[in-house]
């Protein structure tokens, strides 16, 4: 098994527990079974987490041009209850998902998923 796969598999299952401690149980469920799924070899896990990283990446980039916004809305004397830290989680957020698509799309990785997938 490729290392950027385990990296990935380990990023759904820190997103997995860190929705556990947030509450979102069925968040969680999904998010390891996706990681569960994807270590058995799954091509359609796969390219589902693949969607799931273009969404969310593109969720992410709106989320924190938002903050950057606000944030010099009240440097301008705005009133926003938002601090630099909603920023850099979703940047480090933004980095996760860049990281999923670029591994979930390399060679090696691909060669992987379809070789268990197909036990022939």
């Amino acid at each position: 098994m490729p290392r950027k796969l385990k990296a990935v598999v380990a990023l759904q299952f820190i997103g997995a527990i860190l929705n556990l401690v947030g509450g979102h149980w069925i968040l969680a469920a999904i998010g390891a079974l996706l990681g569960l799924l994807l270590l058995k070899g799954s091509n359609v896990v796969r390219l589902i987490i693949l969607m799931f990283a273009l969404v969310m990446l593109g969720w992410h980039v709106l989320q924190v041009g938002g903050v950057v916004l606000l944030l010099a809305a009240s440097e301008l004397g705005a009133h926003t209850d938002l601090d630099a830290s909603r920023a850099i989680t979703g940047v480090l957020s933004m980095f996760a998902e860049v990281f999923t698509l670029w591994a979930l799309t390399r060679r090696d990785v691909k060669a992987f998923v379809h070789a268990d997938a197909d036990p022939a």
